[in-house]
This record gives C-alpha cells, sequence and structure tokens, in this order.
C-alpha cells in the first residue's frame, strides 16, 4: 500500500490530452468509447454479475481526522442506505472523547447525524455534507449503470498520477454535481477522484485518493481511502470488509422517526 506521505504529499499530474475536445456523450463514437472504458472498469471490479450478488457489506477499521485515530464501522445495505460509527470522535476532531461516538447514516431518504454518549443529540446532516455522503454511500459507485442512475460520462484524456498512467472520465451526476475519475490504464481501478464540494457561501476542491485494493465475494474494493479537503484530510484504513451479512435497516433510520 502506498504511504499516506506520498499520496498527499507527491501527486504529480501530468495531463496528456488525447483529441477529446467536442466530444460528447451524445456522439454515438465517443458513447460507444465511453461504454467500453467503463465495461473494462466493471470488469476490472470483478464484473457485474458478482457486484450484482452484493446486498450489504459491513467495514470496520480506523478513522483518522488531524492526525487521530478513532475505531470505525460502516454498514451499506443497497438502496443507498449507510450508517457510520466513529468512536471518540468530536466535533471538530481536534480531541478524543472516550465513551463518545458519532453517527452519520442515510436511510435512501433522510441522512443524519447523531453524537451517542452520556447526552445523545440528533439532527439533520446539513446540505453540503449530506450530498457527499449519500454520493459514498453507493457501494457500486456511479459509475457502474451510470445511465440508469440518471449520470452522464465524457472521455477527458489522459494522465499520470505518480507515474501511473491514467484514464480521465469527467462523470456529471443527476444532482448537477460533476467528478472526475482517474482509472489505472492498466488495471481499470480507480485510484484517484476529484470534485467540488459547496462549504457554505463558496465551493471547496475534494479529492480521493483509493488504495490497497482487495477481493471481497470476488469484487475488488480499496481497504484505504485517503479524502483531502479544505482544511483537514480524513483516512478509511480498513480492517476487514464482509459482504452479506445481516443489517436491520433500523439502524439506518433516524432515531425517534
Amino acid at each position: 500500500m502506498r504511504t499516506r506521505q506520498s499520496l498527499a504529499g507527491t501527486l504529480m499530474i501530468s495531463l496528456l490530452l488525447v483529441g477529446c475536445a467536442g466530444e460528447t456523450p451524445e456522439d454515438p463514437a465517443a458513447a460507444a468509447e465511453v461504454d467500453a472504458v467503463v465495461a473494462r472498469y466493471v470488469e476490472a471490479l470483478g464484473g457485474a454479475d458478482s457486484l450484482g450478488r452484493i446486498e450489504t457489506l459491513r467495514k470496520s477499521g480506523t478513522y483518522v481526522y488531524n492526525g487521530l485515530e478513532h475505531p470505525l464501522t460502516v454498514l451499506q445495505k443497497r438502496g443507498a442506505r449507510c450508517r457510520e460509527e466513529i468512536e471518540g470522535l468530536t466535533e471538530y476532531g481536534t480531541t478524543t472523547e472516550t465513551g463518545t461516538t458519532i453517527v452519520r447514516a442515510f436511510d435512501g431518504e433522510t441522512a443524519w447525524v447523531a453524537s451517542e454518549g452520556a447526552e445523545r443529540t440528533v439532527e439533520k446532516m446539513p446540505d453540503e455534507l449530506q450530498a457527499s455522503f449519500v454520493l459514498e454511500a453507493d457501494f457500486e459507485s456511479p459509475l457502474v449503470g451510470f445511465r440508469d442512475k440518471g449520470h452522464s460520462i465524457r472521455m477527458a484524456g489522459e494522465a499520470q498520477v505518480e507515474g501511473v498512467d491514467v484514464i480521465l472520465l469527467d462523470l456529471e451526476l443527476a444532482s448537477g454535481q460533476t467528478q472526475r475519475w482517474f482509472l489505472n490504464r492498466e488495471t481499470y481501478l480507480p485510484v484517484m477522484k476529484t470534485t467540488e464540494m459547496a462549504e457554505g457561501d463558496f465551493a471547496a476542491a475534494r479529492t480521493w485518493y483509493l488504495d490497497d485494493y482487495r477481493e471481497v465475494e470476488g469484487v475488488q474494493m480499496p481497504f484505504y481511502v485517503l479524502v483531502e479537503e479544505m482544511l483537514f484530510s480524513r483516512e478509511y484504513i480498513l480492517d476487514e470488509i464482509v459482504a452479506n451479512v445481516a443489517i436491520d435497516d433500523a439502524l439506518f433510520a433516524e432515531p425517534g422517526s
């Protein structure tokens, strides 16, 4: 696995644009090229059949925020339902608090956040956080079945990331948000993606680095994710991902709903 320092500190991207100007997904040749690349991506993950057999995921490991490590559990279920539990995390991430767990969840309609400890608070997730959280709840990724999800993709050339040749895909989500995906030219697995997220009254860049892929029930999944944001970075260092465990739908529902 690459070190966190190499990912965050020595990223070198040299664009090698390859004559994609003027192409749009409506152009048959461009659409065929997009379909071919996405098909290779799905195959690299393990294939549509393997992806389709996964109904739930349970992930456990360590969440690193502002340099502090916290035990992490993530539950995901088809339908973009997700629950993330981070032990000892405080509001600004500057200290750890024993006996407190921050819970962030999405039940398919409502995203909420709770602090569970000596005192319990529950509130709706702010819109700027909800957009990113809901997007990540789709464990297949928005590239899989992108047209059925209302998204569109455009080829955006090629580049190098830390000496690795990558294919660039510009993804426009049904919400109107855009992302750029960087697929390893050899393996077709994502190494990075970027976007701009609303942070109050302005947009802030956000970058995900994906690494340490391992097979889970026939599907390749990253066990290391680094998210660089405006002020701090977040790391998800996973020890285990288990597929198709029983998960009660009530765990995703907002308490008291």
